[in-house]
């Protein structure tokens, strides 16, 4: 018995270290942070079996994330392309395994919440550093070129910088709020942490980035009072640059400014107004009339790609992709309107919080949530956000982003501790 919790206790050790280095292995792409995941869940599941420890998966989140799985298996049973089709589905699970391992490890080690921070704090300072060297320099740090107005992740040449500075954001806003302490330094230095991010995106050249700072700001000024001051005046040196860097530099203002006014279809020599771009509104009516063909189910996970060619199913020239790059329409096209609900009901729920947060704060003057819980639901918000393009909904790296929030939002769910410093 001693010598299975001994053994118990290293996995955590190794499991907790492995969970710091996540924000360093996204910077690679998918495969590493992906591996760390796998073994942090099998870990975890090793644990919960030796001890027992039901309180963490005899629970509401665990069985409506279950039943969303056994759910993609099922619809990929029944697709077209069983073999493709579960490739996608099959092994989805790890990822909310992920969030509940998260919860796990915090609650056997609370201090993992500053370590976390501090890696979260320095994958994305190199990240930051990293984007503005290859903004002058067109190649990052260790010499990838890019050929692109849009800026890379580090180690990879996925132009998805912008991305991961947007949808971490919120997550280490909450962290670095929940474990430094309030000073005039501190202040100053999230206030600078603002403005480097905002300026940053912006340069990526990524509009769905642009607008999921856009959302976070918004929020943070509405929903956490004690940090609305220095996030307006940021945002507001940040807008500056931004006109700035707009009027001096074509290539970026062609990019977020004119090339968007003209994809949206909203300038004059347009006479139609599209989804997001012509090629998106191609790849979202395409997946609407996926969807309209099989409304209860959909076809099955990431079939999108192997039916956008059908003549059933294709609208134009431009139907075709890997995804229909929007999380709502693929579920709609993939699998139905059940998969629809499942993502809706989790996006109302959050916002239902909030606004609850809202009411008892100022009609009541009570503070029901921490700081960290607003940002943590902010982050999950911009994940579930409907009004934006999106990678697809089945991949790992943006999945590892999307679930990552999850473990500290069951935490301070469920854990008195946390409760108690309300």
């Amino acid at each position: 018995m001693l010598k299975d919790f001994i053994n118990i206790i290293n996995l955590n050790r190794v499991s907790s270290i492995l969970f710091c280095l996540i924000p360093f292995a996204l910077l690679t792409g998918p495969f590493l942070p992906d591996l760390l995941l796998s073994i942090i869940c099998l870990f975890f599941l090793i644990a919960i079996i030796s001890e027992n420890l039901d309180r963490y998966y005899n629970n509401n989140y665990f069985k409506i994330f279950l039943s969303f799985f056994i759910f993609l298996l099922f619809v990929s049973f029944i697709s077209n392309n069983i073999t493709f089709s579960l490739k996608s589905s099959l092994f989805y699970f790890r990822f909310f395994i992920f969030g509940f391992a998260i919860w796990y490890l915090i609650d056997n080690q609370r201090d993992l919440i500053k370590y976390f921070f501090y890696s979260l704090l320095f994958a994305y300072l190199f990240a930051i550093m990293d984007g503005y060297y290859q903004y002058f320099f067109d190649s990052t740090i260790i010499g990838i070129q890019i050929d692109s107005v849009r800026l890379s992740l580090p180690f990879n040449d996925k132009l998805i910088l912008g991305g991961y500075l947007a949808r971490l954001f919120p997550l280490l806003v909450g962290l670095f709020i929940f474990c430094i302490k309030k000073n005039i330094r501190n202040y100053l230095l999230l206030g600078l942490l603002f403005i480097l991010t905002d300026f940053l995106v912006f340069i990526t050249g990524e509009r769905t980035a642009l607008g999921l700072i856009a959302i976070s700001t918004i929020a943070i000024i509405v929903l956490v009072p004690d940090y609305r001051i220095i996030r307006i005046i940021t945002f507001f040196i940040s807008l500056a640059l931004i006109f700035l860097i707009s009027f001096t530099s074509s290539p970026i203002k062609e990019r977020n400014v004119d090339f968007t006014i003209e994809q949206l279809g909203i300038n004059s020599e347009n006479s139609q107004i599209n989804l997001f771009s012509p090629i998106h509104d191609s790849h979202i009516r395409s997946a609407i009339k996926m969807f309209l063909d099989n409304p209860l189910h959909g076809q099955g996970p990431n079939m999108f790609r192997k039916l956008c060619n059908d003549v059933n199913f294709n609208y134009n020239i431009h139907s075709c992709s890997t995804h229909p790059h929007h999380n709502y329409v693929q579920l709609l096209a993939e699998t139905g309107i059940i998969g629809f609900i499942y993502m809706i009901s989790f996006f109302l729920l959050l916002c239902g919080a909030l606004v609850k947060f809202l009411f008892y704060f100022y009609f009541r003057r009570e503070k029901i949530l921490l700081n960290i819980q607003i940002c943590i639901y902010i982050s999950m918000i911009c994940t579930l956000w409907p009004l934006l393009p999106t990678m697809n909904f089945f991949n790992n790296w943006i999945n590892i982003i999307y679930y990552l929030p999850l473990g500290f939002f069951l935490y301070f769910h469920y854990s008195n501790k946390a409760k108690n410093e309300i």
